[in-house]
């Protein structure tokens, strides 16, 4: 009898030894899978901080369609820019790479959340520029004034336009400095493609109210 328990003992010690193994293993795979896609969203941050940080316009092709899914959404920070299609896409990038602040996106502390085959995700960074005087800042301050402009589809949101516009930017510099620089939030949707994530949404977004730091 004794014998008879002492077997028993074993192998319910075996089956409990089986269990935790296969626990483990499962916890494993699963830390590691999480890595996995961390390393994957921290590639692609790293891809298109890269791209924000030396914004030459004749690399916007190649970058786009590098990080890019081909129906991708991006909402951005003007009243009009609601982009869909890579080549919408591709005008939205090469603009602000041509005209927009310098955007800074902290890639170290991304927040994700893996639903599906999607990765829904949100980061923060900056959008900053320093004029080296009033004259540079003017001509910047014209620039964006003629562009709100020119999207406005009459004569009389064309003057409202410019009466909102041209005070904002007048008040900025005047009353604010050379150095403008304002927090900014990146949330939106990356999905697998081949052995890789792309942006399937991308949504630009000043927290309110919008304050220079």
């Amino acid at each position: 009898m004794k014998k008879k328990t002492h077997l028993n003992f074993t192998h319910s010690s075996l089956a409990i030894a089986r269990k935790f193994v296969l626990i483990i293993c499962f916890l494993l795979t699963g830390f590691y899978a999480i890595a996995q896609n961390d390393q994957k969203i921290k590639t692609v941050f790293r891809d298109f901080q890269s791209g924000y940080t030396k914004r030459d316009t004749s690399l916007t092709e190649s970058f786009c369609n590098r990080l890019f899914a081909k129906d991708i959404f991006i909402v951005g920070t003007g009243n009009d820019e609601w982009i869909e299609g890579i080549s919408a896409a591709k005008n939205l990038v090469k603009n602000d790479w041509a005209y927009w602040l310098n955007l800074s996106v902290d890639t170290t502390a991304i927040k994700w959340h893996k639903e599906g085959n999607v990765i829904l995700f949100e980061a923060k960074g900056t959008a900053s520029m320093t004029f080296p005087n009033k004259d540079v800042a003017y001509d910047f301050g014209m620039a964006q004034l003629s562009r709100a402009i020119n999207n406005e589809p009459n004569n009389r949101l064309k003057l409202l336009a410019y009466a909102k516009e041209s005070s904002n930017i007048i008040s900025e510099i005047e009353k604010a400095g050379l150095a403008i620089k304002y927090k900014i939030r990146l949330t939106g949707v990356l999905v697998g493609e081949g052995d890789k994530l792309v942006f399937k949404q991308l949504v630009f977004s000043f927290p309110y109210p919008m304050q220079r730091e």
